[in-house]
C-alpha cells in the first residue's frame, strides 16, 4: 500500500517486540481493516439478533445481503484502488503531494457511480422491499468508497486516528442496531440502515485525517486515470485476485437450484 512501506521498514528496524507489535498492527489495519471489522460487525449482529429472538430466515437474509455488499465493494473497488495506490506511491516518492486530494474526490465520484449501477443489477430482481434496497445500494457504496480510501489511509500515518474512525463508525452501528432490536423494528432495515449510518461515520472520519495529512493543491480530479489506463496489467492483476477470493461464491450463486429471484 502506498507510503506504509517506508513506516513499517522504520518500525521493523527496532529489535523492541512492542515495536514489531505495532508493526504487525499497522500492516492488519491497513490491508485487512476493512474486512475484519465487517466480520467482527457481522458476528456481534448476529448474537443481538439471537438475543432479539429474530427468526433464522430473517438472520440468513441480513448475512446474506451484508455478504453481496462486502464481496462486491471489493470487487468494484480493486482495479481504481491498486492505481490509485500507484499514483499516490509515485507522488510521495517524488516528494509532491499536488492533485492527490484532487484524485480522491474524482476516486469517490467514480465509486459512487459504478456502485450505483451494480447496485441497480444487484437488487432490483430481489424480493426485498424498496426502502432495503435503497440501503443496500447505500451500503454497497459506502463500502466501495471505504476500499477507495484505505489507499489514502495507507500514505498517511495517524494510524491511531484511523483506528478510532474505524471504530466509531462500528460502535455506532452496534448502538443503533440494538436499539431498534430493542423496540421490535423490523430486523433487516433495522440492521442495513445501522450498518449504513456507521460506516457513513467512519467515511466522513477518514475524509477529514486524509485532507488534514496532505496540502488542498492541483484541481484535476482525473489525475490517477493514467495510472488506470495506462497499466492495464496491474489493474486486472488486482481485479482477478479479489475475483478469485470469491470464485466460489459465484459457483454458489450461479448453480440452477440458487438462481432465485429471492434472496433465500
Amino acid at each position: 500500500m502506498a507510503g506504509i512501506g517506508f513506516e513499517l521498514r522504520r518500525v521493523f528496524q527496532s529489535d523492541k517486540p512492542s515495536q514489531k507489535i505495532c508493526g504487525y498492527s499497522y500492516a492488519l489495519l491497513i490491508s485487512a481493516g476493512p474486512m475484519l471489522i465487517s466480520i467482527l460487525l457481522l458476528l456481534i449482529l448476529h448474537g443481538l439478533m439471537r438475543l432479539a429472538a429474530v427468526t433464522v430466515r430473517e438472520r440468513e437474509l441480513i448475512s446474506a445481503l451484508i455478504t453481496y455488499c462486502f464481496i462486491f465493494a471489493l470487487i468494484i473497488s480493486s482495479g481504481p484502488a491498486i492505481a490509485a495506490t500507484r499514483f499516490i506511491s509515485d507522488r510521495l516518492y517524488l516528494k509532491s503531494h499536488k492533485d492527490i486530494i484532487a484524485s480522491l474526490h474524482g476516486l469517490l465520484a467514480f465509486s459512487c457511480l459504478t456502485s450505483i449501477m451494480f447496485a441497480l443489477l444487484l437488487f432490483s430482481r430481489l424480493g426485498i422491499t424498496l426502502m432495503v434496497k435503497i440501503l443496500a445500494g447505500q451500503l454497497l457504496t459506502e463500502l466501495t468508497s471505504l476500499y477507495i480510501l484505505m489507499s489514502f489511509i495507507s500514505a498517511v500515518k495517524a494510524y491511531k486516528k484511523v483506528a478510532a474512525a474505524l471504530a466509531a463508525g462500528s460502535v455506532l452501528s452496534i448502538i443503533l442496531a440494538g436499539t431498534g432490536l430493542i423496540f421490535h423494528l423490523n430486523p433487516l432495515p433495522t440492521i442495513i440502515a445501522a450498518l449504513v449510518a456507521g460506516f457513513g461515520v467512519s467515511l466522513l472520519l477518514l475524509i477529514s485525517i486524509i485532507r488534514g495529512s496532505f496540502p488542498v493543491e492541483g484541481s484535476e480530479i482525473f489525475a490517477f486515470r493514467n495510472w488506470l489506463l495506462y497499466m492495464p496489467k496491474l489493474v486486472l492483476c488486482n481485479l482477478l485476485y479479489a475475483l478469485a477470493l470469491f470464485s466460489h461464491n459465484f459457483v454458489i450463486w450461479l448453480a440452477p437450484e440458487n438462481s432465485q429471484p429471492a434472496l433465500n
